[in-house]
């Protein structure tokens, strides 16, 4: 299946250096050996590092550590894009395959390219001492989940400033407009959790906040549902 991929996995490989190349076997081999539970399974950075022949309490070996992980995860949505546009995917559809089912298969695609969907139990649970896994479903919605939440949280602490600005400075309101966020497809439905309104998707609920609640002008379709 994942030889299908090669044109749209081009460029997601890291350099073929020694210690990158030994963390490419213990992910490798953690994956093989825990294949049938393969989302429960944990290890954690220590184990990784010194596989990798890294110095856990080496500063510079430390980052490197963890910049491969996040790499890994980042590239993760590589993989799923191409995967989406694989002849493979609605094959799998079409064989009536679950969810769960279907992002297992492309996290096997990763692994035949030697991209690891791997994340931190404590990216999706704050203060958590499991370690990494191999990522679930439920693992990569609750990862976008925290990320839309913190852009709205970040939208919620600078229109206040921004605002404010334009008070003290009145002609910056007229030098500067807030931009439009992309539309997005789909079905999701949010709901704004000050007055109660639904959009059909993330970007649409920025948007409402930017304009009703923070009183900023922009010029969009607002994806009311």
């Amino acid at each position: 299946m994942a030889r299908t991929w090669r044109g749209g996995l081009g460029g997601t490989s890291a350099p073929r250096g020694t210690k990158q190349r030994r963390m490419r076997i213990f992910l490798l081999r953690f994956y093989q050996e825990h294949r049938d539970n393969v989302h429960d399974a944990t290890f954690t950075l220590r184990e990784f590092m010194e596989s990798a022949g890294l110095d856990h309490e080496n500063t510079k070996d430390y980052h490197a550590a963890i910049h491969f992980l996040m790499d890994q995860r980042k590239k993760t949505g590589t993989v799923l894009d191409a995967f989406f546009s694989s002849p493979d995917y609605q094959h799998y559809v079409n064989d009536g395959l679950t969810n769960d089912q279907l992002f297992d298969r492309m996290m096997e695609a990763a692994i035949s390219w030697e991209v690891y969907p791997v994340m931190s139990a404590a990216a999706v649970n704050p203060g958590s001492e499991e370690g990494y896994r191999l990522m679930s479903l439920d693992d990569f919605i609750a990862l976008k989940e925290r990320r839309m939440n913190s852009i709205v949280n970040e939208i919620h602490g600078f229109v206040p400033t921004y605002l404010k600005l334009t008070q003290k400075f009145p002609e910056l309101a007229a030098r500067y407009s807030a931009p439009a966020l992309p539309e997005i497809d789909g079905t999701l439905r949010v709901t704004c959790e000050k007055c109660g309104a639904t959009f059909s998707g993330q970007s649409y609920l920025i948007q409402h906040y930017l304009r009703k609640h923070f009183g900023v002008t922009q010029h969009a379709n607002d994806g009311r549902t």
